[in-house]
């Protein structure tokens, strides 16, 4: 005769509640094949424990209760290849989601570690760059982006939301170039792009970039209302050191608002693209 397991005994041989197969024997997903005559006892049998076992692995690995309902039903073969097949390619996508989003914090944290190592040694240095591809949110005329930011930023948001760049915007995500011209003037200091950096992709020839080469680097502490006074004292600097600027200086925000709350605290990177003056 085959031994018999009451539902407390198999509750405890696959450590499942006894409530789980109280209600898998409600639905006829997992019912016990034998009942006691006189006492209406219900069993199960060694035998079905293969059943049960398929039915907690389709469980471990995220099916619902439905659909292994459905696939215990018409089990074949072939409709089990599929429904694992299918299973494996959903989870390939969840651990490469996971992947991106671990080297996306890895790079943030990266990210605050340099801006607080740069709040507190505020000095300049020069830093050689290679291509950096970006995405242009606003790339024409010269602007006072204290007055245009928002509009411009909502507007290129809009224009990614069905593109895989769209990832959110943290800090040192997002960075300006400014109108050397600008800088000369009285008045407002002007941009003329605002652009995402594509931090986690290589760079193809369809893609916008900074230019590569020598950059001239400060950090600004503060709110950027006040970058002019940073501007003033690094291209001072750069005079002093027989240093010319040659093309459009960039800003990235290190700290910002997304990190924190107090504007004295904000770090961005000034970033002007140089090389040495000829000397006569």
């Amino acid at each position: 005769m085959k031994k018999r397991f009451r539902v407390g005994e198999v509750s405890k041989l696959f450590s499942i509640p006894q409530s789980t197969l109280r209600y898998y024997d409600e639905i006829g997903l997992f019912k016990p094949k034998y009942t006691d005559k006189e006492n209406q006892y219900r069993y199960y049998t060694a035998d079905q424990f293969v059943h049960l076992e398929t039915i907690i692995f389709l469980r471990k690995i995220g099916l619902h209760i439905r659909d292994i309902q459905c696939h215990m039903e018409v089990r074949t073969p072939e409709n089990t290849y599929e429904l694992l097949q299918k299973k494996l390619t959903k989870v390939q996508q969840e651990m490469y989601t996971l992947e991106m989003t671990a080297r996306k914090i890895n790079h943030k944290l990266s990210t605050l570690e340099n801006g607080m190592g740069l709040f507190e040694h505020q000095v300049v240095t020069y830093k050689t760059y290679p291509k950096r591809p970006v995405s242009f949110l606003y790339h024409d005329e010269p602007i006072d982006l204290n007055i245009d930011f928002e509009e411009i930023y909502v507007e290129g948001m809009n224009q990614e939301k069905s593109s895989s760049l769209n990832q959110g915007v943290f800090t040192g995500d997002i960075g300006a170039a400014v109108d050397p011209n600008s800088l000369y003037h009285d008045g407002p200091i002007l941009y003329k792009s605002l652009f995402k950096l594509l931090w986690n992709r290589n760079l193809t020839e369809e893609d916008a970039y900074l230019p590569e080469g020598l950059y001239a680097c400060y950090p600004h502490k503060g709110p950027y209302e006040d970058v002019a006074k940073s501007y003033s004292l690094l291209l001072n600097e750069l005079n002093i050191s027989g240093y010319k600027m040659i093309g459009a200086p960039i800003e990235i925000g290190i700290i910002d608002e997304s990190v924190v709350k107090d504007q004295q605290h904000f770090v961005t990177e000034i970033e002007i693209p140089v090389q040495k003056k000829k000397t006569v």
